[in-house]
């Protein structure tokens, strides 16, 4: 299991790479009509566990919120499910 803390640089890096992460965004529909970022895929966190099947195991993937409380917790869970990069 790879779970791997990046900052906004680092990001930046990886989506103008060959083959960028899957975003998604675990933060409220609140908070993201307030701001978002282009290609973010919407899943707050409350919803993982039935979209679960949406998140593909064999790519890059990086959960995203406001302080990254909530995004650790989605690494996690799906960690705890056999998903090995995020």
């Amino acid at each position: 299991m790879l779970i791997k803390e990046i900052d906004s640089n680092e990001l930046t890096q990886w989506l103008e790479g060959e083959k960028p992460p899957i975003l998604i965004d675990v933060r409220t529909t609140q908070e993201m009509a307030q701001a978002s970022i282009p290609n973010g895929k919407p899943m707050p966190l409350n919803t993982l566990p039935v979209r679960l099947d949406e998140i593909p195991k064999n790519e890059k993937v990086v959960f995203y919120c406001r302080t990254g409380a909530r995004s650790a917790q989605a690494c996690m869970y799906v960690a705890q499910r056999g998903y090995e990069n995020v």
